[in-house]
């Protein structure tokens, strides 16, 4: 991952070993974040509880970064976690230069609205476009905080 990221255009590329080294990065030093990669992690759980934290982060542009997350498995309980935790996209290790490169772009240049409800927040986990069968009850955050 490292490589990749290491090998494009991008400005910066910080790396840190835990998620409370990737708060301090955000909020303490100020870093310029675009996007946020987790993984490949020992335990998904530890990725799962980073992408809660940033998506209830007082910061509003901390907490509507886009989340990808890479695993060594694509376990269809994992995913669901992921997705649930407001985790943006989630990749199956191994990962091409291309597809990674591709998810970060499509993840930049076309964020996905981002929602707020009671137990989530998050991009919008509708991807399809589809109306939400049954209520909507979903809250989103007011024009001006975009």
């Amino acid at each position: 991952m490292r490589a990749i990221c290491r090998a494009t255009d991008f400005d910066h590329v910080y790396e840190t070993e835990t998620a409370k080294d990737a708060f301090r990065t955000m909020l303490i030093d100020e870093k310029p974040v675009d996007v946020i990669i987790c993984g490949p992690l020992t335990h998904l759980d530890t990725g799962i509880k980073l992408a809660k934290a940033i998506r209830k982060s007082s910061a509003e542009a901390i907490r509507q970064l886009p989340i990808i997350m890479v695993s060594t498995a694509a376990v269809v309980e994992d995913i669901i976690a992921a997705r649930d935790a407001g985790v943006t996209e989630f990749l199956t290790l191994p990962v091409s230069s291309e597809m990674l490169m591709t998810r970060i772009a499509h993840s930049i240049a076309h964020p996905r609205e981002f929602v707020v409800t009671g137990d989530y927040s998050g991009p919008d986990r509708r991807r399809l476009g589809l109306p939400p069968r049954g209520e909507d009850r979903r809250k989103r955050p007011p024009e001006s905080s975009l």
